[in-house]
């Protein structure tokens, strides 16, 4: 709720207003050469450039109707994270860690790790780190392939029907969602982030290497 920052935006602007209203009818013909009423154009055209700006601060698009009501309408986790003041790792967290226990949808760039996707869902636009991963349940383990090094997924979630243990010499059943990070090498460097895919059955590894930890490591 930004009851409070809608209530001084509309009052300062009704001051505007009002202000300009007297300033057109009391300066009158005082002032010798100017039309006392284009201040009050001009106090009006302010209120409406203060009105505009404060609904473009926190989301993209604020109905006047949830304006009014101080009601901020999030449609992605960066807007929930400028509303809020939450940290966009931790609105993740709780989003990925409650998913079964939600209707929410989403939509990308960044949402491959949520299973209910919609074109019209809820934005993830912020890249999660592993340190959001694991918080939430999904374990990151490093496995060896023929082509090198590469990340299998663990979704060990509440209520999350994901692969939730691995073996040595296996990899995805037919059918089976796993998601992964395969023939990317470049994803291994410290400054790099991993991209996320989801596994073919043509993708196996021969043996695990263990837990994957950097706690920061970026994944989209």
């Amino acid at each position: 709720m930004r009851l409070e920052f809608v209530v001084k935006v509309m009052t300062l602007c009704g001051v505007l207003v009002v202000g300009g209203i007297l300033a057109g009818v009391l300066l009158g013909d005082r002032l010798k050469g100017v039309d006392p009423f284009n201040i009050t154009t001009f106090a009006w055209v302010m209120a409406g450039f203060i009105t505009l700006v404060s609904k473009s601060l926190f989301v993209g698009e604020w109905p006047w109707r949830d304006f009014l009501r101080g009601r901020v309408p999030c449609r992605s986790v960066s807007e929930l994270e400028r509303v809020t003041g939450v940290d966009a790792q931790d609105i993740m967290e709780y989003l990925l860690a409650k998913e079964s226990y939600t209707i929410l949808d989403t939509k990308g760039p960044f949402n491959r790790l949520f299973t209910r996707r919609s074109t019209d869902g809820f934005s993830i636009d912020v890249k999660m780190e592993l340190r959001t991963l694991v918080a939430s349940g999904i374990i990151v383990v490093k496995v060896a392939t023929h082509m090198g090094p590469a990340l299998v997924c663990l979704d060990i979630r509440t209520g999350a029907d994901g692969r939730f243990m691995v073996k040595h010499d296996d990899g995805p059943r037919k059918a089976e969602r796993i998601l992964g990070c395969f023939e990317f090498p470049e994803a291994f460097n410290e400054k790099e982030d991993v991209p996320l895919q989801e596994l073919t059955e043509s993708m196996s590894w021969t043996r695990i290497l263990g837990v994957y930890h950097r706690p920061y490591k970026k994944f989209r």
